[in-house]
């Protein structure tokens, strides 16, 4: 299995789990500017098992947001009509690493929904790095990126 995924659908919001990690995706009313807590539901530091960073020390208050409405959306070739992107975070330090003996680290995700369709762009990237001066094994890079994006529908 590669992972579980899970959707929820209420009145004002829609809800995913995707392995085990609860998020509030959509909220309404839908319209640019409006935000809303989409981590909440995550404990402290959540992924603190799989990666060696702080990245996730805040993820309970990343501020989820309808930030633009685009009439078209391409990317790779493919054409979406009436999305929504939903951003939720947008931070870098050092990145790209500029300079080798400094802390960098990057975290990104956002969201982009078409209408009758769903989910159609997903970008996930957290990741840090430590020079480690001094330390044994030298400076290192943990956590992931993923851009995701749909190649067809019905």
């Amino acid at each position: 299995i590669n992972g579980t995924y899970f959707i929820t659908l209420t009145a004002d919001r829609l809800e995913v789990i995707e392995d085990n990690f609860r998020f509030v995706k959509i909220r309404m009313p839908v319209k640019e500017g409006f935000s809303w807590k989409g981590n909440t539901h995550l404990g402290d530091n959540p992924y603190q098992t799989l990666y060696n960073f702080s990245n996730d020390d805040n993820m309970a208050d990343w501020d989820f947001y309808f930030d633009t409405f685009d009439p078209t959306f391409s990317y790779k070739g493919q054409n979406y009509s009436d999305v929504w992107t939903i951003e939720s975070v947008d931070e870098a330090y050092n990145a790209p690493i500029i300079d080798v003996n400094a802390y960098a680290a990057r975290s990104r995700y956002v969201d982009r929904f078409a209408k009758n369709v769903g989910l159609v762009y997903r970008e996930f990237e957290m990741w840090e790095y430590q020079p480690n001066p001094g330390g044994s094994g030298g400076p290192f890079k943990t956590g992931f990126g993923i851009t995701m994006w749909m190649i067809d529908h019905n």
